[in-house]
């Protein structure tokens, strides 16, 4: 409070430089314990959101113990650790990303051999860039909603098939309505894009 227009500076460098990813780091940790919850079954589909929380919690309270020690050497450590901790989520990320790209290649290789997909729609749909290509160029020629929503189906229709080949049927009931829908939804909006 009586630190002034020096404290202000100060704590703009600890948020804006030293820790600038750490709430969203640690907010992560949630999200991967809803998706473990998610896609298992058993033990670890009840643990997987309480044990990302508490993961979460520590790792905060970990990081505030640091900060509170008053040792600037202690702080440093806090720092090169949030960062750490980003850089590995990061990773984390594109690890995530190259195995979305496997998934949607598993699953949405038999769309090609039902029609439902073309065999051009099924290269472009499972590579990032390919995407992004399609999506920009749909922009400038003024079909970004319809490009925008075929790919969309097509991830949704991917993890539909595989969170039924991953849980089975008997957790995903309505996995099977889902995924004739999506199907024909495609079968439209492609005959559509011919």
């Amino acid at each position: 409070v009586n630190a002034g227009a020096e404290g202000l500076v100060l704590l703009v460098v600890i948020r804006v430089v030293l820790i600038p990813f750490l709430h969203a780091t640690l907010t992560s940790f949630t999200g991967i314990g809803l998706a473990v919850g998610r896609l298992n079954n058993g033990f670890l589909r009840f643990a997987g959101p309480v044990l990302g929380y508490l993961a979460a919690i520590f790792l905060h309270f970990t990081h505030n113990l640091l900060a509170s020690t008053g040792s600037q050497l202690i702080c440093l450590l806090g720092s090169v650790l949030d960062w750490l901790g980003f850089v590995g989520m990061f990773i984390f990320i594109l690890v995530l990303v190259w195995r979305e790209g496997k998934v949607m290649r598993e699953q949405l290789a038999e769309e090609v051999k039902l029609g439902t997909l073309s065999d051009a729609q099924f290269r472009t749909t499972c590579s990032l860039t390919g995407q992004m290509a399609a999506r920009w160029g749909a922009l400038a020629g003024g079909r970004w909603r319809q490009t925008a929503h075929l790919y969309d189906l097509c991830g949704e229709l991917a993890f539909k098939k595989y969170h039924l080949a991953r849980l089975g049927p008997a957790r995903e009931r309505e996995a099977q309505t889902n995924i004739a829908k999506l199907r024909s939804e495609l079968v439209t909006l492609g005959a559509n894009q011919a």
